[in-house]
């Protein structure tokens, strides 16, 4: 599993306040400036005796007038107090929904110590649809340590876990072995899990981590970045991107490599991109050439817009669109087929 899988448990869509209200509020919020305004107006003019006397004789306008400011100004400091309660609202949640522990806390077979930062799901106890759901310091989705802690064997400093999904993660202290594979310091660590398993680590299964930096592995010395994922049947061990230095694998230089292990993590096949020109046989194939083991004994090569293989013999070049077998001891050619016929993408035809 690559991807994060939510429960079913989804509550509802909630939309967000229609431009309608946002009118209705930027009308009220103009209808109180302006009263402010008026009310100063008012309390200016009443210091001065000449505009007593004009505002008395029209008593009938501004006594009506002056409830009506009254009243948006009542309105408008109504809506300032209780955007300011709902803020100190949020600001109370948030906190404590982000305590921290003031006493150890165990759940199950996870110890948080005192000290402890915590994040938690929710302070409901029932869910959107009025069913029991873990809340407070059980529904703890991530913690911050204090000082390194000891989960699965190896020490870490962070641990996320959150409810409602498949997935858990360990951040590393320093580079550890993690199910036989050496896992890069200050990284995480992701395992697959059921909801159940939640808060038993020891049924977690290794899912992927960032190699440790030049860490030898199947023959290959691995460059930083370099990562290793658990598929349903084996191992993925790759480069990520183009690596700051050509990767050395069967007498060739690659700018990426990528290994497909079983289970036993015995290699099942291989592929990359040539870091450097490579002749075998008679093709003479440039940086830049993807490659990919087809048996033991065979390589598929497969040019690009930008790297032409070229036969040395007959000058035919091949480009974008079809691949070469050959047999790798003596570079025979086996076939020449379509990209569509091997299996192979050409993602460069996709952007034109």
């Amino acid at each position: 599993m690559r991807g994060f899988f939510q429960s079913t448990d989804v509550p509802p869509l909630i939309f967000g306040p229609s431009p309608i209200a946002f009118m209705y509020l930027y009308l009220l919020l103009i209808l109180c400036g302006v009263s402010a305004a008026g009310l100063v107006s008012l309390v200016m003019a009443l210091r001065r005796p000449e505009k007593r006397q004009q505002l008395r004789k029209r008593l009938w306008l501004h006594v009506p007038l002056t409830l009506a400011m009254l009243f948006f100004v009542g309105l408008g400091l109504k809506f300032v107090w209780d955007m300011v309660a709902l803020s100190v609202a949020q600001q109370a949640r948030t906190e404590a929904l982000n305590p921290r522990l003031q006493a150890d806390l165990q759940l199950d077979e996870l110890h948080f110590p005192a000290g402890t930062l915590v994040k938690l799901d929710t302070l409901d106890p029932v869910d959107w649809q009025g069913k029991s759901q873990l809340s407070g310091l059980q529904s703890v989705a991530h913690a911050t340590f204090e000082t390194p802690q000891t989960v699965l064997g190896v020490q870490v400093s962070e641990i996320d876990m959150p409810l409602h999904y498949y997935f858990s993660k360990l951040l590393l202290v320093d580079d550890q072995q993690i199910a036989g594979w050496p896992c890069k310091g200050g990284g995480w660590v992701s395992f697959d899990r059921t909801v159940e398993d939640r808060t038993f680590p020891s049924r977690w299964r290794f899912d992927e981590c960032n190699l440790s930096p030049e860490a030898r592995l199947v023959d290959v010395t691995w460059p930083a970045g370099s990562q290793v994922f658990h598929e349903s049947s084996g191992f993925i061990l790759r480069t990520d991107g183009q690596v700051p230095h050509p990767v050395a694998y069967q007498g060739m230089q690659f700018l990426s490599l990528t290994l497909d292990l079983d289970e036993s993590k015995q290699l099942r096949q291989w592929s990359g991109v040539l870091a450097q020109p490579l002749q075998l046989g008679e093709w003479h194939y440039p940086a830049g050439t993807r490659v990919r083991q087809e048996a033991p004994d065979r390589l598929l090569f497969s040019p690009t817009r930008e790297a032409t293989a070229v036969n040395h013999q007959t000058r035919k070049k091949l480009s974008v669109g079809r691949s070469i077998v050959q047999q790798r001891a003596d570079g025979a050619v086996l076939d020449i087929q379509p990209n569509d016929k091997v299996g192979v993408i050409d993602w460069e035809a996709f952007g034109r």
